[in-house]
């Protein structure tokens, strides 16, 4: 029972994070500030994106609550998540610092005397 606890947890930080990346993604198109991070002919493709977050990030929240209610979803033929907890925290985070630099960093263009001085 434990077990299964412990993978209904992953499977929601998982939907969470995943989330996270789609608001991030709704959140630059609305603002019109995806044009800073991408090309403008890649646009297309990060929103078709989005819709794949959106369709994985409910996935990982259907596994979540049928592991929770006990009903294996899926079977015994892969591996768990880690037991460490320091690796659990060292692969989530490679997810979560790109979220956090992306929310908390301000969006600008790089200004003409910036981009001279980096040639």
């Amino acid at each position: 029972m434990e077990h299964q606890r412990n993978e209904a947890v992953h499977y929601w930080i998982r939907a969470i994070i995943l989330l996270c990346f789609l608001c991030f993604i709704v959140y630059l198109v609305k603002t019109g500030t995806l044009m800073y991070y991408i090309a403008p002919r890649m646009k297309i493709y990060i929103q078709l994106a989005a819709v794949g977050l959106f369709l994985l990030s409910g996935t990982q929240a259907y596994l979540a609550m049928q592991t929770a209610r006990k009903r294996s979803a899926m079977c015994d033929c892969q591996c768990g998540p880690p037991k460490s907890i320091k690796s659990n925290v060292g692969i989530y985070s490679l997810f979560i610092f790109p979220l956090l630099l992306g929310f908390l960093l301000p969006n600008t263009i790089m200004a003409s005397n910036v981009a001279s001085i980096k040639g």
